[in-house]
C-alpha cells in the first residue's frame, strides 16, 4: 500500500496541473482507503493510460450511452445536476456536459481522473471532478446534491464483498436527492458465469497503421468471490507485434443480491432492464 506521505506529497503538483479536487487526501493521512479501494486504485491508475483504447470509438461508446440514459430517463432534464461517480476518463462527463447538462465527475483513481481533465481541456470545457471513493462521497457533498448518479461500465463490481457494496450504495443514497435516481450499469454475472468464457475479444482501436487489440482474460472464481480481469493489449504496428497486459480486481454480484442491497441502502422504486450484448441497467428512485 502506498503511505500517506507519499499521497500528500502529490497533492500540489496534482491539484496545478489538474481541476481535480484533492482536499480529502489530508484524510487520508489519518485514515487510508481500505486495502480493496486502494487496490481499485492502483490498478486503474496504471490501466489510465490506455483505457480509451478498450474502445473502437470514444464518442460512439458515450453516444450509445446516452441513448441508453434517454431510455432509463425519459424525464431527463438539462438543469438536472448529474454526479457520474465512476467516471474513468471522462467520456460520458464530457457527453453530457456537450448537450448542456450540469455534470460532476468522481472517481478513486487520481490517473484516470487526469485523463479527463485533458480530455475537458482539448475540448474547452471545465468539468470539476472529485477523486474519492463511493463511501466517501457524502463527506465531499452536501446531502441529495444531485437529482442523478450513475455508476456505469460494471464500476460496481469493484466492491468485493456484501458489506463493502452496501457502504458505497449509502453513500450514492446520501448525495442523492429526494425524488432523484440512482442508475447503475453492470454485466450480467449470472449470465456469464453459465457461459464461463476464458477469453473474449475486444473491438481494435486504429490509430493510422498502428492497432491495438483488447483481449479479456477472465479469472472468474464464482459469485461473491474476489477475482480478476487480465487485459491483454495486442499492438500490431506493421510488422512488429507486441503485448502488455494489466490486471483489475472485481467480484460478481448475483441481480437479485444487488436489488436487495439497493433497497437496503434507502432507495425505494428498484427497477432492472435488460440491455444489449449481456448487460443490464438498475433504475432506483429515492423516495
Amino acid at each position: 500500500m502506498r503511505s500517506a506521505a507519499r499521497r500528500i506529497g502529490n497533492v500540489a503538483k496534482t491539484r496545478r496541473l489538474f481541476d481535480i479536487d484533492e482536499s480529502i487526501v489530508p484524510y487520508h493521512a489519518q485514515e487510508e482507503m481500505n486495502d480493496d479501494a486502494d487496490g481499485v486504485a492502483d490498478a486503474y491508475d496504471a490501466l489510465a493510460g490506455d483505457y480509451d483504447k478498450l474502445f473502437a470509438d470514444c464518442a460512439a461508446a458515450a453516444e450509445s450511452t446516452f441513448e441508453t440514459l434517454l431510455r432509463l430517463l425519459p424525464g431527463l432534464r438539462r438543469v438536472s445536476r448529474i454526479l457520474d461517480c465512476a467516471c474513468g476518463t471522462g467520456i460520458e462527463c464530457l457527453s453530457l456536459a456537450r448537450r448542456g447538462y450540469s455534470v460532476h465527475g468522481s472517481d478513486v483513481s487520481r490517473g484516470m481522473l487526469e485523463r479527463a481533465q485533458e480530455r475537458f481541456r482539448t475540448q474547452g470545457l471545465r468539468i470539476p471532478t472529485t477523486r474519492c471513493t463511493w463511501e466517501e462521497l457524502p463527506r465531499r457533498f452536501e446531502p441529495g446534491s444531485f437529482d442523478i448518479v450513475l455508476c456505469l461500465g460494471n464500476s460496481v463490481s469493484h466492491c468485493l464483498d456484501r458489506s463493502s457494496l452496501l457502504a458505497s450504495l449509502r453513500g450514492m443514497f446520501a448525495v442523492t436527492a429526494i425524488g432523484g435516481v440512482l442508475v447503475i450499469q453492470l454485466r450480467d454475472w449470472d449470465g456469464l458465469l453459465a457461459e464461463k468464457p476464458r477469453v473474449t475479444v475486444g473491438a481494435v482501436c486504429r490509430q493510422g497503421e498502428h492497432r491495438m487489440i483488447p483481449m479479456y482474460i477472465w479469472n472468474l472464481r464464482g459469485m461473491w468471490l474476489p477475482s480478476d480481469l487480465e487485459i491483454v493489449f495486442l499492438e500490431l504496428d506493421g510488422d512488429v507485434v507486441r503485448t502488455h497486459s494489466y490486471s483489475l480486481p472485481f467480484c460478481p454480484i448475483p441481480s437479485d443480491d444487488l436489488i436487495r442491497s439497493i433497497r437496503e441502502a434507502g432507495f425505494a422504486q428498484v427497477d432492472r432492464y435488460s440491455l444489449e450484448d449481456g448487460w443490464y441497467a438498475i433504475h432506483a428512485t429515492k423516495a
